[in-house]
């Protein structure tokens, strides 16, 4: 490349990053609009840990927080009062109806949590919690960034069983006790077709002719050009599906969701039912509530801080220690950075929580170090007599494929903990593999380019990467 292309070919790049860098960190009115663009780190979501979010808690059928207790009590004529406490006996910041606690509830009451837990792991936010409080009461938190968390609480403490009816509540499919689910029902998933969201609930050979049936004589018995299909959980009719034609297809499909969370809060709830995960125990919360973020509602700021001091640390280090080669590395690590706000901005069901940051800060870690040690060896390469550019070049060739096969073997470590993990270890994984990726990008091909090009405009090669050849004298 002559000095002239480097020249333009720095100056683009410079620009390109100071363009990045601003809209990562600035937010400001778009001209000619009455729009604000926001910059790109604030539309990283963040987890409960860090940024907050909404709690609810459950409570099943004859156990009351104390608050309510007192509610109850005050609220009574003086002469029930008495009646009312009878009743009633405290356990830790509960009361809880005398003789309610046997065997058979504990384990109702055990499969309430199991079940409410997989279906706010199946939904798959980052910095959820699912917790028993005082023994008989489950507190659940999700991040601020979900939309609907109102309807979350409410889908997925619904108790009772999967079928299809044709009246709410009714179950004309799934009430055969001497059949499973899963004999007409393969599962259920949220889906986006144009933009559009909606579930489809899979149907085995089996299901298939028993909708046929059912759909059948729905719509036979309807006075009206369209008759209506209820997905019943228990009692309660989740979905209610408006048909105007007999279904006969291997899958069901229900739109109308004003977004895709929407849709997926449905899809997990039918899904988990199919899969056998539900359960009898009748609970309900009594409102919903703001959570403070678990590290502090100044987390996020002392974060960054932090993150910024190590990286202007590591910037001056460079800078001092390799002159113009930590100049290279800087644009590299820029270039990693900005892609990593980007990406964390961008992908749907990523946050930044504790386990993602870790993320960051490992894969980061790894592009310096990897960076120092291909300095180091392209320095011994020059003290043994070679010269800059051929020092350069030794250096990567010796240094490329164990570096290769770090990349590659922790790459595949943060591909599986995203594939087989759940939440927090998937999140970590998630985030971890493409800050691998970035890294062996930065560390093999962008730093190396930056080197090239930045040296085309040094007029002492040894001072730009700050090297010193030492001199024999003749005695």
């Amino acid at each position: 490349m002559t000095k002239k292309k480097s020249t333009l070919c720095l100056v683009l790049i410079t620009i390109a990053l100071a363009i990045v860098c601003a809209m990562s960190f600035l937010s400001f009115p778009i001209p000619g609009t009455v729009k604000d663009f926001h910059s790109i780190l604030s539309n990283i979501k963040l987890g409960s840990d860090l940024g907050g979010g909404y709690y609810t808690v459950y409570y099943p059928d004859g156990v009351l927080p104390e608050d309510e207790y007192r509610s109850q009590y005050e609220t009574l004529p003086e002469e029930d009062r008495e009646e009312f406490a009878d009743k009633y006996e405290s356990h830790g910041n509960l009361y809880v109806e005398k003789g309610l606690i046997t065997e058979e509830f504990e384990e109702d009451f055990a499969e309430a949590v199991d079940v409410i837990s997989y279906r706010f792991e199946k939904f798959g936010v980052a910095g959820y919690s699912v917790s028993v409080q005082d023994d008989y009461a489950i507190r659940v938190t999700l991040p601020d960034s979900v939309e609907n968390a109102d309807t979350v609480f409410d889908s997925f403490a619904c108790a009772g069983e999967f079928s299809l009816g044709a009246e709410a509540g009714a179950a004309d499919i799934g009430s055969d006790r001497y059949n499973e689910l899963t004999d007409y029902f393969k599962g259920a998933k949220a889906l986006t077709r144009d933009h559009t969201p909606y579930v489809e609930v899979s149907l085995t050979k089996t299901g298939r002719q028993k909708v046929y049936t059912l759909t059948t004589n729905i719509v036979a018995d309807s006075s009206v050009g369209s008759a209506t299909l209820y997905f019943n959980v228990g009692s309660t009719a989740i979905v209610s599906l408006s048909i105007s034609e007999v279904v006969d297809s291997n899958a069901i499909y229900v739109s109308g969701y004003a977004d895709v969370e929407t849709a997926k809060i449905v899809a997990v709830l039918l899904d988990s039912c199919i899969d056998g995960k539900s359960f009898d125990l009748s609970v309900s919360s009594l409102n919903s509530y703001t959570a403070s973020p678990v590290y502090g509602e100044s987390a996020v700021a002392f974060l960054l801080a932090g993150i910024g001091l190590l990286v202007l640390a590591m910037a001056i280090y460079s800078i001092v220690r390799y002159r113009g080669v930590g100049a290279a590395h800087l644009y590299a690590f820029f270039t990693y950075a900005f892609a990593m706000i980007i990406y964390l901005a961008a992908m749907n069901g990523v946050f930044m929580t504790a386990s993602s940051l870790l993320g960051v800060l490992f894969s980061a870690a790894l592009l310096v170090g990897s960076n120092y040690v291909v300095f180091a060896r392209a320095k011994a390469e020059f003290d043994q007599g070679k010269t800059v550019v051929s020092s350069v070049k030794s250096a990567y060739k010796k240094t490329l494929y164990p570096a290769l096969e770090v990349h590659i073997a922790l790459f595949v470590i943060g591909l599986a903990a995203a594939l087989i993990g759940v939440t927090e270890l998937s999140l970590f994984g998630i985030v971890f593999a493409f800050g691998v990726f970035m890294s062996g990008l930065s560390v093999l091909v962008l730093t190396r380019f930056y080197w090239h090009i930045m040296m085309q405009h040094a007029k002492n090669a040894f001072k730009f990467c700050n090297w010193k050849r030492e001199e024999l004298e003749d005695e």
